[in-house]
């Protein structure tokens, strides 16, 4: 790809504006880091590095642990700025591959600068990694990786890189419909997915050598499960409307609800005749990653971020569905001050942000509708189409 002198530099500025903007957001704190972040690192510290992994000072999977532990060797940046510093690489990476996908789809340079701004820059990005401290981008970084692969019909990859993704973080299973209705379409071999939980194995590899015991670093995700007794934890879905008193019998109600649901989805998309593509894949790998997070229960605020990239991808992709994008950003963003706020009340009560994103929903799914034929079956179901009559022939 071949750029001007003019639009060379202008693409420098905007990185190293990006990457400032970040660094001076470093200083900032929350409780999210005073609490646990912080105290982790100091953790990591106080036992020279790696031989903390042997002991359960995080409730995290091992791979983050783990590069916190090698980022703590380097001793010219700070605990605060070394923690923030992992996301930040992370936020450039993720503007890389979203730029590499939108170059896939549609083959236009001038869409992937627009994209990889985008993402740089992006509200949910900036303060998610420089401000919160959070990893989100890290599990988002190998889920856009997978897709990539998925595109570009290398089912095994696909499946490998979505495995990294679950070493990090559970909530990437929010991807992995989209990866089984993939491998049911187009015939490939289904035992790949049996490689799935090989790069989480690899990666607790450092820990378990350490010395922690093999049943709790693979019991990780089962413990994290019951940390928090809360239909949401600020997260604007459906919930936000529920009792939260309600919890023992809500829980395993939405948890049933939404297996019902993704079975009638599933069968939906996979007899669908609509012909694959690209285009076909980003829409639906944006839609379960919308619609997961707003259906099930004990969400968190920060599990609608892989949703935010994949349709700001789709909004470069197809310009028609902007609105998609740029929304989710908005509610994002809004979402995020229940938390960073002094008080701690957000900028809207959420009850009015979970009404927008429920309406944002509604149009993320007519919009797959429009444009991949969703709900067609179901319609033709319940409203089937009169045969014309045949005109009389005199």
């Amino acid at each position: 790809m071949n750029f001007t002198k003019k639009q060379q530099i202008a693409i420098q500025f905007a990185f190293v504006t990006a990457f400032v903007i970040r660094v001076l957001l470093f200083p900032f704190t929350n409780l999210d880091l005073d609490y646990f972040v912080l105290p982790w690192y100091e953790f990591i510290q106080s036992h020279h590095g790696y031989p903390a992994l042997k002991y359960a000072f995080t409730n995290y999977s091992p791979a983050y642990p783990t590069l916190l532990v090698l980022f703590s060797y380097l001793k010219f940046m700070s605990p605060l700025e070394s923690i923030k510093i992992i996301s930040v690489i992370f936020d450039f990476l993720n503007a890389w591959l979203a730029g590499m996908i939108v170059f896939r789809i549609t083959n236009s340079p001038s869409k992937r600068i627009v994209i990889t701004l985008l993402v740089l820059f992006s509200p949910v990005v900036i303060l998610n990694s420089s401000f919160w401290g959070q990893c989100d981008g890290i599990y988002t970084f190998w889920i856009l990786l997978s897709f990539y692969y998925l595109i570009s019909e290398k089912s095994l990859p696909a499946v490998l890189s979505f495995g990294m993704a679950l070493a990090f973080k559970f909530q990437a299973m929010f991807f992995a419909p989209l990866l089984l209705i993939y491998y049911l379409k187009t015939k490939k071999n289904l035992l790949n997915l049996l490689l799935t939980p090989i790069p989480y194995i690899l990666t607790a590899i450092p820990t378990l050598l350490a010395g922690r015991s093999f049943t709790e670093v693979m019991l990780i995700y089962v413990d994290q499960s019951s940390f928090f007794r809360s239909l949401t934890m600020n997260a604007p879905n459906f919930y936000v409307f529920l009792p939260n008193y309600r919890y023992d019998l809500l829980v395993p109600a939405g948890i049933i609800a939404t297996s019902i649901a993704f079975i009638v989805l599933f069968a939906l998309i996979y007899f669908s005749k609509k012909p694959v593509s690209p285009a076909f894949w980003l829409r639906y790998a944006a839609f379960f990653l919308f619609l997961i997070p707003m259906v099930l229960p004990k969400m968190h605020d920060r599990y609608f971020y892989p949703a935010a990239l994949f349709l700001l991808i789709l909004a470069v992709v197809d310009w028609k569905s902007w609105y998609l994008g740029f929304g989710l950003q908005i509610t994002s963003a809004l979402t995020y001050t229940y938390f960073l706020t002094e008080d701690h009340q957000g900028w809207l009560p959420i009850e009015i942000v979970a009404f927008l994103q429920i309406t944002l929903l509604g149009l993320v799914i007519w919009d797959v509708h429009r444009k991949e034929g969703l709900l067609n079956p179901l319609l033709n179901l319940f409203f089937p189409k009169q045969k014309r009559k045949s005109p009389l022939v005199y």
